[in-house]
C-alpha cells in the first residue's frame, strides 16, 4: 500500500504571506495617511476660522466704537474751526459740518476695513454673515444721513426742524447718543434707538463669530460663562 504525503511548497507560501503583509503595511499607511490629511484639514481649516473670527471680531468692534465716539453728545469748543460758533445760519451750518466730518472719518476708515474682511467672510463662511454686517453697516449710513439733516436745518436757521418736531427729534437721537430719553415726568424713557439697534447687531455677529471658534474654546468660554453666574 503506497501512501503519499502532502508536501506544502514553503517558499511559495513564504512569498504570498509576504505579498499579504506588504498589502496589509500599504492599506494600513494609506489609513494613517488619509487620517493624518483629514486631521490636518481640520485644524488647518479651524485656524483658519479662528484667525478670521479674531479679524473680524476686531473690525467690528472698532466700528462699534468709531459709531460711538462720532455720536458722542458733548461738541467741545476745540472741535469747530474757530471756536464756537457765534454767528447763526450759514456759518454754524459750516461749522457743524466741519464737526461731523471729523468725527465721521473714523467711522468711515472703521467701515472701509470691515468691508474688507466682510469679503473674506463671504468666501469662507457664505453669505450668511453678509447679512449680519451689512445690517451692522447700515447704522453707520443712518449716521451720516442723519450728520447732513442736522447740518441742513442749521442752515434753514431750524426751520427743518420746526416744521416737524418729530423728525427734528429722532434726527438729533441719531446724531447725539443722550442715553436714555427722560418723560414728561420726569423718570428716565426709552433707550437710545440707533444706539440699542447698533449694539443688537453688533451681539447678533458676535455670537455668530462664536460658533466659529475651536469647540475647547467655546467649551471654555461656556464654562467660565457659568462660573461667572454662579459667583
Amino acid at each position: 500500500m503506497t501512501s503519499e504525503l502532502c508536501t506544502v511548497d514553503w517558499p511559495a507560501v513564504v512569498g504570498v504571506a509576504k505579498d499579504v503583509v506588504v498589502a496589509i503595511a500599504a492599506i494600513v499607511t494609506a489609513t494613517v495617511a488619509c487620517i493624518g490629511i483629514s486631521k490636518w484639514r481640520a485644524e488647518e481649516s479651524g485656524k483658519a476660522d479662528f484667525d478670521l473670527a479674531r479679524r473680524l471680531g476686531t473690525a467690528v468692534y472698532q466700528f462699534r466704537d468709531a459709531i460711538a465716539a462720532a455720536r458722542r453728545p458733548l461738541v467741545t469748543a476745540g472741535e469747530f474751526p474757530d471756536g464756537v460758533p457765534s454767528a447763526v445760519g450759514k456759518s454754524e451750518a459750516e461749522a457743524y459740518a466741519h464737526v461731523f466730518n471729523q468725527r465721521f472719518r473714523d467711522v468711515q476708515t472703521s467701515g472701509t476695513d470691515l468691508l474688507a474682511v466682510r469679503n473674506e467672510a463671504e468666501a469662507l463662511w457664505g453669505k450668511d454673515i453678509v447679512s449680519k454686517l451689512e445690517a451692522l453697516l447700515r447704522h453707520g449710513s443712518t449716521l451720516h444721513l442723519a450728520m447732513e439733516a442736522y447740518v441742513a436745518d442749521k442752515a434753514s436757521h431750524g426751520a427743518d426742524f420746526r416744521h416737524s418736531t418729530e423728525f427734528g427729534n429722532r434726527i438729533r437721537a441719531e446724531v447725539f447718543d443722550t442715553g436714555h430719553s427722560i418723560n414728561s415726568d420726569g423718570t428716565k424713557g426709552a433707550a437710545n434707538e440707533l444706539t440699542t439697534k447698533t449694539d443688537k447687531d453688533v451681539e447678533i455677529v458676535a455670537a455668530y463669530l462664536r460658533t466659529k471658534l475651536p469647540r475647547r474654546s467655546r467649551r471654555t468660554s461656556s464654562t467660565s460663562g457659568a462660573s461667572s453666574d454662579t459667583a
